[in-house]
């Protein structure tokens, strides 16, 4: 379902230390796929915060906005969708600089350009 630039993205995001926000309705491909793009950057270490699966009844749904908007350092964090349809119906905008990943769809929303910590999408891959 994914193609080799959007996995590429995915891992050059993470190498730079960026934010990467990833969604699905069923928590096994959640954790399935947060532990195979970690697992991809074998043999590097990865530093950041790991959270394969945040379930919305850990925490207060502004306590979940301001983990994913506001954290200082890099993160790869996985939760269900609906929490993500709950912080939109409660007010929360996703934050710009935020890779978001839609695995139920198959889509990926690159991070916004902010100088020169922006990630540019790759418009194709040279064989």
């Amino acid at each position: 379902r994914w193609n080799v630039g959007e996995i590429v993205y995915m891992l050059c995001a993470i190498l730079t230390d960026h934010k990467l926000l990833m969604h699905a309705e069923d928590p096994l491909v959640l954790m399935s796929a947060a532990q195979g793009l970690r697992s991809l950057m074998s043999p590097l270490p990865h530093g950041s915060h790991f959270i394969p699966y945040l379930p919305k009844t850990l925490m207060s749904i502004a306590d979940t906005a301001t983990l994913i908007n506001d954290a200082a350092s890099p993160f790869i964090i996985g939760t269900q969708t609906t929490l993500i349809q709950e912080l939109a119906a409660d007010g929360y905008v996703l934050s710009p600089q935020l890779i978001v990943v839609d695995l139920d769809r198959a889509e990926l929303r690159p991070c916004s350009p902010s100088g020169d910590e922006a990630v540019p999408f790759p418009q194709g891959v040279q064989r």
